[in-house]
């Protein structure tokens, strides 16, 4: 079935539109960027070297489009990524959401001692159970 024509031009909102996306899908598969074996020889500390390299280019390729508000859209894709362990704590617990149950407490371990101790009181009784029968 053959495409409908455009009813409306390309706007600069079009692209920044289109620019956000690539921006997003590219800082979403990093990990799969750093695993490429030609990116092998500069993934070390944490691949930060070739992140430094990939945000170079994603804001230039924001700047060569030539749209007002292009510039700004890598800083905010970052911005709105996952928050750090930092701005967590900062947030306070009370601000986490609670996604789980809370969990019961644990029992203490039973050490070797403490499992002989219930054996032979569990055997006692069984003794005492007995003799109490046969009188």
């Amino acid at each position: 079935m053959p495409r409908a024509p455009p009813t409306e031009p390309w706007t600069d909102e079009h692209t920044l539109a289109l620019l956000r996306s690539l921006v997003s899908l590219t800082l979403t598969s990093r990990a799969h960027l750093y695993a490429l074996p030609a990116l092998a020889t500069q993934s070390g500390n944490g691949g930060d070297r070739i992140n430094k390299h990939l945000l170079a280019l994603l804001r230039a390729t924001a700047v060569g489009t030539g749209v007002d508000g292009a510039e700004g859209v890598v800083s905010e894709a970052i911005a709105t990524g996952r928050k750090r362990k930092a701005e967590v704590v900062k947030a306070g617990k009370a601000d986490k959401p609670r996604n789980k149950a809370p969990k019961a407490p644990k029992r203490p371990a039973k050490g070797k001692q403490q499992v002989k101790l219930e054996v032979k009181e569990e055997e006692e009784e069984e003794v005492d159970e007995l003799e109490n029968e046969e009188e």
